[in-house]
């Protein structure tokens, strides 16, 4: 009788979180004195993000295992010896301390094998030194096929955006999304995810919010439109607009979910970046559960020490590098904290950490 109970409770949870998949992510930042090869971040850890794409401990359990292997991406920021063709040797970490990221357009690579059985990204992953990187493994959603067009993270000029979790019912709302989308946008969107749409929202979002609107009849960001005097945001977009930017986005989409019916649960796991600034939320509108599982380091380092055990090393008056996860990269618990729910942190260009509520 009690295995009855306990399979008739497995069934009943898994039907109420089945549309629930959830992917994986990693973001590294870096101050600019601590480039990392992009190896030590995904593979080399003990519970590196590829181990979590085959054996993640916290996603949901149920008759689903928890495999992430509808395909991969990783995006990064090059670095000025890279980008003057300079050949980066094994020992870059420790002989580049001085180098600043390259604030171009990102670099992305992604697949649609599992992460844990790309030749390509293994051989890659040594070669490759940044001082922000994204990183992300998939489980599809029902419904978004698997191919590369729908791998994260997507860009678009300086941006990068990648999402964990899934937005209820998004076909009911998708129409409405791209209605509120300008043109230059809209074109822009090539696979069919609810996260590029959110991606895409968000753009138009941030530069309905602070650029000219004359920028968006010439067909182009003010960002990129310095010949036009009289645009009013000719370089970057702040910290703070970028934070602003992202959680009118999420009000948006849980007000037109709101609108059209829809009752199931949203798993709103965003991250964006334009190169200078970080910005993660961990957000749902269940009233259930914390959501999406995401953490956090910070410290003067991420490294392996002289036992062959990756940590967090600490030093200094403050913070050098941060890594935000769905999963603790190490086994080390006072190194990882975890997001509170329905939070937003945000790493600015002064390699500074805040956290805000996420109000809406």
């Amino acid at each position: 009788e009690r295995k009855k109970e306990r399979k008739k409770e497995r069934k009943s949870s898994f039907k109420k979180r089945r549309g629930n998949i959830m992917c994986r992510f990693l973001v590294y930042i870096g101050d600019g004195t601590s480039p990392i090869r992009l190896g030590n971040l995904i593979i080399k850890p003990p519970h590196s993000i590829i181990k979590q794409s085959y054996n993640s401990k916290e996603r949901f359990e149920g008759p689903m295992p928890s495999l992430n292997g509808d395909g991969f991406g990783v995006g990064w920021y090059p670095l000025l010896e890279e980008c003057h063709g300079q050949v980066l040797s094994a020992d870059t970490e420790k002989q580049h301390t001085d180098l600043s990221s390259h604030k171009a357009e990102p670099c992305i690579f992604t697949g649609i094998t599992p992460a844990w059985n790309s030749l390509n990204l293994h051989r890659l992953s040594d070669n490759v030194f940044s001082n922000l990187f994204f990183a992300h493994v998939r489980a599809a959603t029902p419904g978004f096929p698997t191919n590369e067009a729908n791998c994260h993270p997507f860009k678009w000029k300086n941006f990068m955006f990648m999402h964990n979790g899934c937005i209820a019912s998004f076909s009911r709302i998708r129409r409405k999304l791209l209605e509120r989308i300008h043109d230059v946008l809209f074109e822009a969107i090539i696979g069919t995810t609810d996260s590029e749409h959110s991606f895409f929202l968000f753009l138009q979002v941030l530069h309905e919010m602070y650029d000219c609107r004359d920028c968006w009849t010439r067909g182009k960001s003010a960002r990129y439109c310095e010949a036009y005097p009289e645009c009013r945001r000719k370089t970057y977009f702040s910290s703070t607009e970028l934070r602003l930017a992202l959680v009118e986005t999420i009000r948006l989409l849980m007000n037109w979910s709101t609108e059209a019916g829809i009752t199931g649960r949203s798993l709103l796991n965003f991250a964006i970046t334009d190169g200078a600034t970080v910005v993660v939320t961990k957000y749902t509108n269940s009233e259930e559960g914390e959501g999406c599982s995401m953490y956090f380091a910070s410290g003067s380092r991420f490294q392996e020490d002289e036992n062959g055990r990756y940590r967090m090393a600490q030093g200094g008056r403050r913070e050098q590098c941060f890594v935000i996860s769905s999963e603790p990269l190490t086994g080390s618990t006072f190194e990882w904290l975890p997001v509170k729910r329905n939070f937003l942190v945000l790493v600015n260009s002064q390699c500074n950490m805040l956290f805000f509520p996420i109000e809406h």
